[in-house]
């Protein structure tokens, strides 16, 4: 009995010890230069103007409200997978996810996000999905493989670059600039009010228009770069002249704006009745001149922009609001493994004498 009234206790005391260790929501506000490296986070995050936040190694982390400000700068960088989700995304500074240290990750921001400053987010093989996202700044999704799924109403009035993604745009509007590279992307329910630019890069690119849609302008820079564009519709005819080609789809008019000087001999316009699709591809000559040349802001370069102050590392899991508090937060990480520990080894004690007593 005294054995079994020992162990009990020690569960007791054990289960109030790991509690008590276990990460809570806390608020950080950065005004200075801060790192802080810890397995789970679960914060909102304030950025400052001027102001570098630099979270590593952050394997589950949450960010229920997001700001960082104009010349504000956070960094994420893991070599372990990450789980990360955001809400409440407002950016007008610099922010960089980079998981390229490890194969894959997911990143997950729902709801409200706003960029209008720059945003990249650099890995092996993506896994991103965002819903409600207003863009007027620089979006930047570079993996050599992977999936972006940007949900809800996506208005992008500047630019959003993919490298190497299957992309789908749900509800997307506005007339901003899209770029990709050997990726493929799907529209869905694209409504009148959307007249984007597709800037297409290498040669495997593939556009794809989900459902049927309304009166539809494209503007596609590159044109030859495109692989296939395929519409889930059967159309009636087609037309190509002053630089734009135009499918009637029962009424409804798709029109390509790939500029001028390709061939027409070289535009296949198939149907594929079985399936009710149409399938677009070109086999020519690159014009000369007369296309449009565009390019949108973001680059496929891949991203080397690290922040430039010294950054001290503290292990933490409580805030800082400036550098101040390094010293603290490593003190609080050490005392939450020590707080663990210390519990099971008196448990073993009591355990050990008790059966010598027996």
């Amino acid at each position: 009995m005294t054995t079994l009234a020992t162990f009990i206790v020690c569960l007791f005391v054990q289960a109030i010890a790991t509690q008590a260790a276990t990460p809570i929501s806390i608020e950080i506000q950065v005004t200075g230069t801060d790192t802080m490296e810890t397995r789970n986070l679960s914060a909102s995050v304030d950025v400052e103007s001027g102001g570098i936040l630099t979270l590593l190694n952050v394997a589950n982390l949450d960010i229920f409200d997001f700001i960082v400000k104009d010349l504000g700068q956070f960094f994420y960088k893991t070599n372990i997978e990450p789980a990360v989700k955001i809400q409440n995304l407002n950016n007008s500074g610099y922010i960089l996810f980079d998981t390229s240290d490890v194969e894959s990750g997911s990143i997950k921001a729902w709801s409200d996000n706003r960029n209008d400053g720059e945003l990249v987010i650099y890995g092996q093989s993506l896994n991103v999905r965002m819903g409600s996202i207003e863009n007027t700044g620089s979006i930047t999704f570079w993996g050599q493989e992977g999936s972006v799924y940007l949900d809800s109403v996506v208005n992008n009035t500047k630019d959003m670059c993919f490298h190497e993604q299957v992309v789908k745009l749900s509800w997307p509007t506005g007339a901003g600039c899209y770029a990709f590279l050997n990726s493929t992307v799907i529209i869905s329910r694209s409504p009148e009010y959307f007249s984007p630019t597709f800037v297409l890069e290498g040669s495997n690119n593939h556009i794809y228009l989900e459902s049927t849609f309304n009166d539809l302008t494209i503007h596609i820079v590159n044109f030859e770069n495109v692989k296939y564009i395929t519409i889930h519709d059967t159309y009636r005819t087609f037309s190509y002249s002053n630089g734009s080609l135009i499918l009637d789809f029962l009424g409804k008019n798709l029109t390509l704006d790939i500029g001028s000087g390709y061939d027409k001999k070289g535009i296949t316009v198939e149907k594929d009745t079985d399936k009710r699709n149409t399938h677009i591809s070109y086999n020519g000559t690159t014009p000369s001149n007369g296309t449009k040349r565009a390019e949108c802001a973001c680059s496929f370069v891949p991203p080397v922009k690290e922040a430039t102050s010294p950054t001290p590392v503290s292990e933490a899991e409580s805030t800082s609001s400036n550098n101040d508090d390094k010293g603290e937060g490593n003190q609080n990480s050490k005392n939450s493994s020590l707080t663990t520990a210390m519990p099971i080894y008196f448990c073993l004690l009591s355990l050990a004498i008790s059966y010598m007593i027996m």
